[in-house]
């Protein structure tokens, strides 16, 4: 029996987007001669937990990343003695501390797997590049932007982020159900976001940006489903930009798979991403999407995706989100399953790789 600890440093939550990539893996995961913990820094969801507990895995709470990371490195030390395999999951080289506990745990199988292709640590990031480099004996990346960025070239595998594209396919029941719950009428048009309410995801250009969609079409209206550190202040810059009436702010949703389908375009200018899960779904779910090219641009797998700069106008944008009027979702959702799933985006393909690595 192989020992696998999974360790998540961004928290563990049925929201968390770094948690959902994990959770697709393990649902769909061969446990055949593997046991699977998770360890991270917070208490989940009871729901999670349940369903941890059914698959067979135990969570494991270690605190004290941030406040104490030298004792958080000791106690992670200790746990780890009884594991074959460390699988970390990371946005930046601070996962060195992860990776110190495991090399002086003696785990002799190191995998550091990284999301994203920027970070918020900057200086803590460069300085333990270097230690997190000669550390690790495996490296996974979940795109080329992101593996470049941290590991260099052709220095690492790519593993997915992935789907369950049955899952997120196009119903007109789910659009009618979500449309009903917020009174948006059927002829309304409704742009969408799906994210944490923080920096990266750049709520204000997408208030921008829908002003200017507003102003072109008042039937419009902008359904933002998550929640995070910025909503407040999102809020107040929603009345500033005098579209307050017209937004939507639906806190987090576990079904954000019907949201989709009550979506007619999806506004994505984020200002750093490595390989979102929210715009793979999208895709799934046929609607259009018009993202950053801030955005790794492996992501835009089907043809409904229009690509901006950021220093593109608001007018510019808008545009060409209101082409998503005169589109046919179900149409395209069918045409998209088949293109996220032969270009390796089929999470029961990716779950299979990862399995085999824990496996060697």
């Amino acid at each position: 029996m192989i020992r696998v600890l999974i360790i998540i440093t961004t928290g563990f939550s049925q929201y968390g987007g770094l948690a959902s990539v994990v959770m697709n893996y393990l649902r769909n995961i061969d446990f055949t001669d593997l046991k699977i913990d998770i360890l991270s820094l917070n208490e989940p969801e009871e729901e999670l937990l349940n369903e941890c507990r059914t698959l067979g895995i135990k969570y494991i709470r270690l605190s004290g990343r941030s406040k104490n990371p030298i004792g958080y490195m000791l106690s992670l030390k200790r746990i780890l003695k009884q594991y074959d395999v460390a699988h970390i999951n990371a946005n930046s080289a601070t996962a060195a501390i992860e990776l110190m506990a495991a090399k002086m745990a003696g785990v002799q199988n190191r995998i550091v797997h990284n999301h994203t292709a920027k970070c918020d640590h900057v200086v803590a990031h460069k300085i333990l590049v270097p230690i997190y480099k000669r550390l690790y004996t495996d490296a996974i990346a979940c795109s080329s932007r992101a593996g470049d960025w941290i590991f260099g070239p052709n220095n690492f595998l790519i593993l997915n982020n992935s789907i369950d594209t049955d899952k997120y396919s196009f119903s007109e029941l789910s659009r009618s159900k979500i449309r009903g719950q917020y009174n948006i009428s059927k002829n309304t048009f409704v742009v969408g976001h799906v994210g944490k309410i923080y920096k990266p995801k750049n709520h204000k250009k997408i208030l921008d940006i829908f002003k200017a969609v507003n102003s072109k079409n008042s039937q419009s209206v902008l359904l933002l489903v998550g929640d995070g550190e910025m909503r407040a202040e999102i809020e107040l810059y929603a009345k500033d930009c005098g579209v307050d009436k017209n937004v939507i702010f639906a806190g987090m949703q576990k079904n954000t798979y019907e949201y989709l389908s009550a979506l007619d375009c999806f506004l994505f200018p984020s200002l750093w991403e490595g390989m979102p899960l929210a715009l793979l779904e999208a895709q799934a779910s046929g609607v259009k999407c018009v993202i950053s090219d801030t955005i790794d641009k492996d992501v835009a797998i089907c043809k409904d995706v229009i690509i901006h700069s950021l220093d593109d106008p608001d007018d510019k944008w808008a545009d060409d989100v209101l082409l998503a009027m005169h589109y046919d979702r179900a149409d395209a959702c069918k045409r998209n399953k088949v293109a996220i799933q032969s270009n390796n985006y089929d999470v029961h393909l990716n779950a299979n790789k990862l399995r085999e690595m824990y496996i060697k």
